[in-house]
């Protein structure tokens, strides 16, 4: 007998992602971002992209999955200039992993298995998607808790230092320390820069950690605040 299985949608080496599924997915995370219906958001996706539907994992699966968001999976925190922001920035701490579509499966599985984030075509790629977890909250019962069980036990000593810089960092939001200047500016700020992976690029917000504090001192100071 042979096993039937869905015929998920693919792309070849080179292909682009056809305008009519960029633009199914923009319409689902913004229906999505709208209703918050987790099962309908998973379902249209699921149809968009030829999906089978998610089995929950076993203990060993997790464990492999572990490894595969170890290679995969990446913690990060962008710095994001805002007029309307006490301090003139915010920091955006994240978890992503990003697949070609050919391997959306991948990320079909982080969203079912996390119940939290979203999934996304990469602008300016050919047929690269993204699952994304943006909520601090979410980051901190979810994906904290899984790495700790499922990916640290067998991550490289420098993705294990990062990591524990990205917890640092999301313990100092809990503390407050992003509503005061000090604290933003001499705590949060150097595990921002630590924690960047490229600089020197044409569109970063700050060339450097000087560079971000100064900013943020001059936002202050033409606000008139202490």
């Amino acid at each position: 007998i042979t096993q039937q299985f869905n015929v998920p949608y693919t792309r070849r080496p080179g292909e682009k992602l056809p305008d009519d599924v960029k633009k199914s997915l923009i319409r689902a995370n913004q229906q999505y971002k709208k209703t918050r219906d987790f099962q309908n958001y998973t379902q249209t996706l699921q149809k968009i992209l030829g999906l089978p539907d998610f089995v929950p994992f076993t203990d060993q699966e997790k464990s492999f999955f572990g490894g595969f968001l170890e290679g995969e999976g990446s913690v990060s925190v962008s710095a994001k200039k805002s007029e309307t922001s006490r301090f003139g920035v915010y920091f955006d701490p994240e978890f992503s992993v990003t697949q070609h579509v050919n391997g959306s499966i991948h990320l079909y599985r982080c969203l079912c298995h996390f119940r939290t984030g979203s999934i996304r075509h990469k602008s300016k790629s050919n047929a690269t998607l993204v699952y994304t977890i943006d909520s601090r909250e979410s980051l901190k019962q979810k994906v904290i808790p899984f790495f700790k069980n499922y990916v640290l036990p067998t991550a490289c000593v420098p993705k294990k230092i990062r990591f524990q810089r990205w917890c640092k960092l999301l313990d100092l939001f809990d503390q407050g320390a992003h509503q005061d200047m000090k604290r933003f500016l001499y705590e949060i700020g150097p595990i921002w820069d630590e924690l960047r992976m490229q600089k020197g690029q044409v569109n970063e917000s700050f060339t450097s950690l000087e560079n971000f504090q100064e900013y943020v001192i001059a936002h202050v100071k033409s606000k008139g605040e202490k």
